[in-house]
């Protein structure tokens, strides 16, 4: 095959730099893997964020273009109101646009890969297969949504919401075996989640590829009994609900008794869009501190003797779980918080229940054997959820199916 390999990218995130959420963060990382060899075009919502990436030149083989989204307002409140049922009419808006754009009919038309980010935007298979039969079209599975939808359904205190998940969950199953056995290659990432897939009768081929957490500083990262103080970390993009929701659990029912037994243990909520509710649980209470966005996560996690991941909602691989690993802080989580990572050995404690995830917590904030089971994760993590073998295994992927492709 002569010369680059063409990606047109069908993504709700534009690889970003200064991304906020973990979906993004793994656009991004996707993107800096393939910038060498391939050039990509990313098709993306109008957003802030997407308008920064557009602006934001970081590689000359990596451009961004920005798809209306806007919807009527009945057509939007259907679109809120059918959610749980039909989730992937989130992106509807998007696929309306899509199909009408010239600029992303040409891209596809000429491309070698079609990539598509997000089971919610795999919709748009079928166009990209009557634009462009010839193309190899590879899907990235964030996370897969039933399993999402299930675990809203049985952790909501509305009898209302768990029925309508429920009915959604059960739709959702053929639903989503259609669209991803639609593709020619799903990258999942995780071994639990390629297990799902295949639970749900998938058909494409299935391609496993952890995913690049490693940021600067990590490798020289000291632990956690060099910290001075008992401080706790929860990292998340508050806007999501479940992290939300955790954030707020955290504050009312778990702190309280960690307090007890440290009066001088500090507890830092940090990340974007700290909601209401998060705010005010900790607004009587000196030793919870809530960020918002920052700059740079690494003080945060220098200064942390312990990570929690207190999620009970949710679905695929938490990249916060895997972060704090990789910096070398110990994790106090639940089975939700660990999923797709590995045993509940590789954490220093996993609970499903408020007393055993304080007690992972109190008996962390004291024990100067902690820093054995952070050691022994860190390089654990290093040796899978780093640059050089993601690069290696994405690169991999793509070359062969530009190949294909070019045949």
């Amino acid at each position: 095959m002569a010369g680059r390999i063409t990606v047109t990218s069908l993504s709700h995130a534009a690889p970003f730099r200064h991304v906020a959420h973990a979906g993004g963060q793994y656009v991004l990382a996707h993107a800096r893997a393939l910038a060498s060899a391939f050039d990509t075009v990313y098709f993306v919502p109008e957003g802030a964020d997407n308008a920064a990436a557009q602006a934001d030149t970081w590689s000359g083989s990596v451009s961004v273009e920005l798809v209306s989204t806007r919807l009527g307002r009945i057509e939007g409140i259907v679109q809120w109101a059918l959610f749980l049922l039909d989730p992937y009419r989130w992106n509807a808006g998007y696929t309306r646009a899509a199909v009408r754009n010239p600029d992303l009919m040409a891209s596809v038309r000429r491309s070698d890969i079609v990539e598509v980010q997000w089971v919610e935007y795999f919709r748009l298979v079928r166009f990209v297969r009557q634009v462009a039969p010839d193309a190899r079209v590879i899907g990235v599975v964030h996370d897969v949504v039933c399993e999402r939808i299930h675990r809203h359904a049985i952790n909501s205190a509305s009898p209302f919401v768990r029925w309508t998940a429920g009915v959604g969950r059960v739709v959702n199953r053929f639903r989503e075996r259609r669209l991803i056995s639609a593709l020619d290659t799903a990258i999942v990432l995780s071994d639990k989640d390629a297990e799902l897939l295949a639970d749900l009768g998938v058909t494409c081929h299935i391609e496993v590829v952890s995913p690049n957490l490693e940021e600067p500083g990590m490798s020289d990262a000291v632990g956690p009994n060099s910290v001075d103080g008992k401080s706790v970390i929860f990292v998340g993009a508050f806007g999501r609900q479940e992290n939300e929701t955790a954030a707020v659990h955290v504050i009312e029912k778990l702190w309280p008794a960690v307090v007890a037994a440290y009066p001088d243990a500090t507890l830092h909520l940090v990340g974007s869009n700290p909601s209401v509710r998060m705010l005010a649980a900790a607004e009587n209470d000196a030793s919870v501190h809530v960020t918002g966005f920052v700059d740079s996560i690494e003080p945060f996690y220098r200064g942390a003797r312990c990570a929690v991941v207190p999620l009970r909602t949710g679905a695929g691989v938490k990249f916060k779980t895997l972060s704090a690993m990789l910096w070398g802080v110990p994790v106090v989580a639940t089975h939700v918080g660990t999923e797709g990572i590995g045993e509940d050995s590789l954490f220093y404690a996993v609970s499903d229940t408020d007393d055993g995830l304080i007690d992972g917590l109190v008996r962390c904030l004291a024990d100067d054997q902690a820093m054995v089971v952070a050691d022994r994760t860190r390089a654990w993590a290093r040796a899978r959820y780093t640059s050089e073998p993601f690069r290696e295994r994405l690169r991999e992927i793509y070359l062969n199916a530009g190949m294909r492709s070019a045949r």
